[in-house]
């Protein structure tokens, strides 16, 4: 039986080394190498085109060949299992170099991020830890500020409370003392032209005038308020970090 392919390892050979990634020598820079020229990312499409028509065809003539009853049938299907063999090595030879020169240049890059972006990355998060910390410490300082004002705005309210209370009292006081000097000027005066009876009258009237005389009308309470703090932190465009609860 005459096959399509009766090729023998040589041009997966010479597709292998195309496609093989040549190195340059160390040239001061320990044993980092540089592809001169890096492979195509996949295949042309002309290259996978005619391997992709090779598998259909031997997959084609194969079709038959899964179930042997014969001597002919396995004598061709042990002839169609060379070249299968020989298709699959060339196939291999032409994916292997581009699959092996972009794995190892995922690990050289993945190894080149870690080592370039992991020190940024550790200074970035510290550097927004002390943003964070700055933050925190001009929030307490505000909220600090704020209950020194609260406390002083209380203080002052008291302060005024009794300083109203007291007048009241003082004005109390004076009225009764008013109230006593003015009934002590009238009584002595009925005395002394003999009418005791009225003068007793009026001290006793006094007296209970001075018992009942009105509390003095308080003024318009003062409501002092304390006033808020700003928090004075700078705004960044562009910079983000967690922000601290208030």
């Amino acid at each position: 039986m005459k096959f399509l392919f009766p090729f023998r390892g040589g041009g997966s050979k010479q597709r292998r080394g195309r496609h093989t990634p040549a190195r340059e020598g160390a040239s001061g820079h320990g044993n980092c190498y540089h592809p001169r020229q890096p492979p195509a990312l996949t295949l042309a499409e002309d290259e996978k085109c005619q391997l992709s028509a090779l598998v259909q065809i031997k997959l084609d003539e194969t079709r038959t060949l899964t179930l042997v009853s014969t001597d002919e049938q396995f004598e061709t299907a042990g002839e169609q299992l060379k070249v299968i063999a020989q298709l699959r090595e060339r196939i291999k030879g032409t994916l292997k170099p581009l699959i092996e020169f972009w794995h190892q240049g995922h690990k050289a890059h993945t190894g080149m991020l870690a080592t370039l972006d992991g020190p940024l990355e550790a200074r970035e998060r510290s550097m927004k830890q002390g943003l964070a910390r700055y933050q925190k410490e001009k929030e307490e300082a505000r909220r600090r500020e704020e209950e020194r004002l609260r406390r002083e705005a209380e203080e002052l309210r008291r302060r005024l409370e009794e300083e109203d209370r007291k007048r009241r009292e003082m004005e109390a006081a004076a009225t009764r003392r008013k109230l006593e000097e003015e009934a002590l000027a009238e009584a002595a005066a009925r005395e002394a032209e003999g009418d005791h009876e009225t003068a007793e009258l009026i001290l006793e009237h006094a007296v209970q005038q001075t018992e009942i005389v009105p509390e003095p009308t308080p003024q318009v309470p003062v409501v002092v308020l304390a006033p808020v703090v700003a928090v004075t932190t700078p705004k960044v465009r562009g910079v983000g970090f967690r922000q601290v609860a208030k």
